[in-house]
């Protein structure tokens, strides 16, 4: 771990023993923080952020599951380890249904629960991931019901992804592991149908002015090659690198988010790597940044959509599922054209004699020396 920031986790008992023999197994692998109580849990959670909590179930001042309830409030993605010395299974059940992430009983393998803790953060971060997402789109949409709906549907849906993740790493059975296997992934499943759904719909609101921001190409196809951008992908710029490194204000960032919806269009039928070639061309006085993308993966969904005037529709999409290409609904690329039509971002496909498809996007840019200085 030297070199490296360890990953934070508070312990909390009511018994100093029980805390320095917990801080001693794990100081090694994680930067621990003890609370003696509750109540100093509670504080300490207000001030620092604690991915993952050993929290004892019977204290004498505030009890752990009043102290979990309160956890809770505080980080809703929290993984929360329990851990009594009077087990029974109405504790157990209550403490699951109120977030709990698991339940142990003292003593406890030191070996067992260092490993549980790992698994506890790497759930807690990718579950994290989910939920923003999940947050953004649905805070996009004016409507107070499908907002509430998005919530209530994600917060559960994580759990049951979680605990048939872990579930699957701990179970001897490989039939028992299948179906939770199965389980995980399935859920993992509907957790992007409904991103699909919400995504589709918030681009669908009224057209507002778009959100600009600076940039460069240099930036641009940093972002293209990291591992933000969930395709592998080349990317070439035809022009000079004068113009690759100057800033530009433009829609980077629904350009962003149109990139990315046309990327997972492509990984459904395939998952092979999107070319993306880049230029900037000077059009009666102003600069216009072009992008085509070609791949594939792209000319998969041509042949499914029909035709390329078809590619961008949400029904023609939707074919994904008949032909056993697509896991969610198929509407990345409907979503994709309404979030570039909201930014005036121009976008077209074409197809050449051999059905490759080229999706072609363009939009205004301004060089940042001609960017007017806000009014003081």
């Amino acid at each position: 771990m030297e070199g490296a920031a360890k990953k934070s986790i508070l312990v909390v008992d009511d018994e100093p023993l029980i805390r320095e023999t917990l801080e001693f197994g794990l100081q090694k692998d994680f930067s621990v923080r003890l609370a003696g109580s509750g109540r100093e849990a509670i504080e300490a959670a207000k001030q620092e952020s604690f991915p993952v909590v050993i929290l004892d179930l019977r204290m004498n001042d505030l009890g752990g599951l009043d102290t979990l309830r309160e956890l809770r409030k505080i980080d809703q993605e929290q993984k929360i380890i329990i851990l009594t010395a009077h087990q029974s299974m109405e504790s157990a059940i209550e403490a699951v249904n109120l977030g709990a992430f698991n339940y142990l009983t003292k003593p406890c393998d030191l070996v067992y629960l260092r490993e549980l803790v790992s698994k506890a953060h790497r759930l807690y971060f990718e579950e994290k991931v989910r939920a923003d997402k999940f947050r953004n789109s649905a805070g996009s949409i004016h409507d107070e019901v499908l907002s509430l709906l998005c919530h209530e549907f994600n917060t559960p849906l994580n759990g049951i992804i979680g605990f048939s993740g872990l579930l699957a790493d701990d179970i001897k059975s490989s039939e028992h592991r299948e179906m939770a296997e199965y389980i995980e992934r399935s859920g993992k499943n509907l957790h992007s149908i409904f991103m699909e759904m919400v995504d589709y719909l918030s681009s669908n609101r009224p057209k507002g002015p778009s959100r600009e921001s600076r940039f460069s190409v240099r930036s641009l196809e940093e972002w293209l090659t990291s591992s933000d951008f969930e395709n592998q992908c080349s990317v070439f710029f035809s022009g000079c690198e004068e113009k690759a490194i100057r800033t530009y204000n433009g829609s980077f960032r629904t350009l962003k988010m149109v990139l990315s919806k046309i990327g997972q269009a492509a990984k459904l039928p395939t998952d092979d790597e999107l070319s993306i070639v880049i230029w900037i061309r000077n059009e009666n006085g102003k600069d216009t940044l072009h992008l085509q993308i070609q791949g594939d993966g792209l000319n998969e969904l041509l042949r499914i959509a029909g035709s390329p005037e078809a590619i961008f529709s949400p029904y023609a999409s939707s074919r994904l599922n008949l032909t056993g290409n697509s896991l969610g609904l198929g509407l990345h690329l409907a979503t994709c054209r309404n979030l570039a039509e909201s930014a005036d971002i121009g976008i077209s496909c074409q197809a050449d004699d051999k059905n490759r498809v080229r999706i072609l996007l363009n939009l205004a840019i301004q060089p940042e020396s001609e960017i007017p200085d806000d009014p003081i």
